[in-house]
């Protein structure tokens, strides 16, 4: 039990009552910021959150941060992922020791790479309904530290008279760096480099280093993407050359990874590989040693030092001999003696083309390597999840309505009424599968966007409406940046495989996310026997941990009963940016 019933309603009361009870998380900012850079922290759950000052700080310009906190409600329900660190600062002191050993083994559950802990060691200032002081453990920093569990290494960070604060490391794999090169003129962007480290961090829990080679200025969306400078005005992919040069020889043994590859599953047996390795050609036979390839190298310090004095020699003439087949023509005479990817990690590298992953996907690889035409954003970037091709609705009827209706508004109640009374006058809205553009009466012309992956229901929406805006996308990343965005009845016929990348990209595009569905898992196999086509309805719970994780809270729901399913209802949520209000 991580709180009694009574305490919990007691602390309740506080929040209600006390406007700066809760508030302090945002002051701790900066050092947690400074203990992610160390650990290669990304995410990070404020247990105790409070009133969220902490996600609403500067924090979140730098990392994920999702809020919980038993005794506010709308960040109550319990998380189902872990973090990479996990916060915990003016909390401890509030716990009922009964209970300690519990919330200290929450923090170890849910922290991947480190805890960052403040406990106070004075009396609070504030006095309960109960008459109790609110600090229910007034303890000294050598009694928290005999409680603390056995495994826990404290780092203590800092001490006065009032409190201490420090950290837990958890023990962690060696770090591994990856580089990259960027060479401006060509077809690659900054784009390539942002999507090739999210894909990295999105499926490794190890802490990486991530360095780009390049001759373009370009601020990081991410301060963990470190930049170096091209200096040798090297033409096209003979820049990769600069990797080996003797300024690089900092960064250690390290992976190489060109631009157009998609980082599709897990990262960690490529980082357990740890002695030189090279790409087979993509298109070569099996036992073809030959012709190799340098899109994906693990490099040893030592062999690029070779490397690079061999280059040194002539560059002009290396370029001239090999100017057919680029730099891995130059690189063969090393690489074909090395181990192959494809040997050492069969089944783990596939080529689009090839692999046939236009139709395929990823199939359980944790890349997909492209090696020419089409380049990843010639294809929206649609590799294991294909919300075009392979997705039923890009090619169904899009005039139908999904609810098999003979009426168009099969609900029963007010949908446009309801909208409008969701959002405001002249608020701009996207709406993401808009169909046939059914709820456009609810909204301004000027002020709303529709968007739909069939491109016959968009065509239909402008002929019907033709005072209002409707495009047809692949994904929902290509909808662009909108103050609020409406999903009416989509999302359940979103994957389960699917839904969470849909959700982070929505996520990515707004402050605000208003869904509405048929909640409960429980009508999935009813819905579907009344129509052909997918159904994934969720909990109301999966889809706040959902958006919980992408740092959006539930700020409203309202709920109508469904008359063309009798016992159901649509509810309505209304999904905030954690700080955005």
């Amino acid at each position: 039990m991580r709180i009694t019933d009574k305490y919990k309603q007691l602390n309740v009361q506080m929040h209600a009552e006390k406007p700066m009870y809760g508030v302090g998380g945002g002051f701790w900012a900066g050092a947690i910021w400074e203990f992610a850079l160390k650990i290669g922290g990304r995410t990070c759950l404020d247990y105790g959150a409070g009133k969220q000052w902490l996600g609403k700080s500067a924090l979140k310009r730098h990392m994920r941060v999702t809020s919980y906190d038993p005794c506010v409600e709308e960040i109550s329900s319990c998380p189902e992922i872990k973090f990479d660190i996990v916060i915990c600062t003016d909390v401890l002191e509030h716990i009922e020791p009964d209970c300690l050993v519990n919330v200290f083994a929450d923090l170890d559950y849910y922290s991947e790479k480190g805890i960052f802990l403040a406990i106070s060691t004075r009396k609070g200032e504030k006095i309960m309904a109960d008459g109790r002081d609110n600090h229910l453990i007034v303890k000294s920093f050598e009694w928290w530290i005999d409680q603390f569990p056995c495994h826990w290494e404290f780092e203590k960070h800092g001490e006065d008279d009032e409190k201490f604060w420090g950290v837990i490391r958890k023990k962690q794999k060696p770090k591994k760096t990856v580089v990259c090169v960027l060479r401006a003129g060509g077809d690659f962007t900054t784009e390539y480099v942002r999507r090739l480290y999210d894909g990295i961090a999105r499926n490794t829990a190890r802490n990486f280093r991530f360095v780009c080679l390049c001759d373009v200025e370009f601020e990081s969306e991410l301060d963990f993407i470190e930049t170096r400078t091209l200096s040798f005005d090297l033409p096209g992919w003979w820049a990769k050359m600069e990797m080996f040069k003797p300024s690089m020889a900092d960064l250690g043994d390290f992976l190489y990874i060109d631009l157009d590859t998609i980082i599709s599953g897990s990262m960690e047996p490529v980082f357990d590989v740890d002695e030189p390795t090279s790409l087979r050609d993509m298109l070569a036979p099996a036992d073809d040693n030959l012709n190799c390839g340098s899109g994906l190298m693990f490099l040893t310090t030592k062999f690029r030092d070779i490397i690079w004095h061999k280059w040194r020699e002539d560059p002009d003439q290396h370029m001239i001999a090999a100017a057919r087949y680029g730099d891995q023509r130059f690189l063969r005479q090393w690489l074909r003696r090395w181990r192959r990817w494809q040997d050492v990690l069969p089944g783990l590298l596939i080529s689009y083309k090839k692999g046939n992953a236009e139709n395929l996907g990823s199939q359980g690889a944790s890349m997909v390597i492209f090696h020419g035409r089409p380049r990843p954003h010639e294809i929206a970037w649609k590799i294991g999840i294909d919300y075009s091709s392979n997705f039923y609705w890009a090619n169904t009827d899009g005039t139908k309505n999904i609810t098999a209706g003979k009426t168009e508004w099969p609900e029963g109640f007010d949908v446009i009424g309801e909208l409008q009374r969701m959002f405001a006058a002249g608020e701009t809205i996207s709406e993401f599968g808009c169909g046939y553009g059914r709820l456009v009466g609810a909204f301004e012309p000027s002020k709303y966007k529709g968007f739909d992956i069939n491109q016959s229901a968009v065509d239909s929406a402008r002929q019907k409406n033709p005072e209002f805006v409707f495009n047809q996308i692949d994904h929902p990343s290509d909808m662009g940046i909108s103050k609020a965005i409406l999903a009416y009845t989509v999302l359940l016929h979103i994957s389960d495989e699917d839904i969470t990348d849909c959700i982070n990209s929505l996520c990515g595009l707004s402050e605000r996310i208003v869904v509405a569905e048929i909640l409960g898992k429980k009508w999935r196999p009813s819905i579907a026997a009344q129509g052909d086509v997918p159904v994934f309805n969720r909990d109301i719970s999966e889809y706040s941990q959902l958006f919980n994780a992408a740092g959006f809270w539930l700020h409203y729901k309202i709920a109508h009963d469904y008359e063309h399913y009798p016992g159901a209802k649509i509810t309505f949520l209304d999904f905030r940016r954690i700080g955005s209000d």
